[in-house]
């Protein structure tokens, strides 16, 4: 069961600057907005439902999907996958995760530093 609550998620985005004096004045001192990457999204699915998950550039899909794997924390919300192993031992579930998520890394483009550091998280909290 995957469930998804409030989850929100929040970037701190450099502001672009306009003209050659406003880029090199950015070189030395930068100012900020805040960019919302996802505003309480809530979702549940459920063991053995397939969905998909499609939405315009920038709609944050990705964003979603890091938090699912443990690559970003977010801001706010409650992220809970639970793993019903059923017959399966508890370490070929936390394995198949694993692998699951670096597939998952594979597909959303994340580099190795990023997949290995999620991974080693993963491993640290399964076992």
């Amino acid at each position: 069961m995957i469930s998804i609550e409030a989850l929100s998620k929040f970037f701190k985005v450099p502001k672009r600057s306009v003209g050659l004096r406003e880029a090199a004045k950015s070189l030395f001192y930068r100012e900020y907005t805040t960019a919302e990457a996802l505003k309480d999204i809530s979702f549940s699915i459920k063991p053995g439902e397939i969905v998909g998950y499609i939405g315009p550039n920038g709609a944050g899909k990705s964003t979603t999907i890091k938090v699912m794997s443990a690559i970003l924390v977010p801001d706010s919300g409650t992220c809970s996958i639970r793993v019903y192993s059923g017959h399966i031992p508890a370490h070929e579930a936390i394995e198949q995760i694993i692998v699951q998520t670096a597939w998952l890394a594979i597909l959303i483009g994340l580099g190795k530093i990023a997949m290995d550091k999620a991974l080693r998280k993963l491993v640290v909290q399964g076992g």
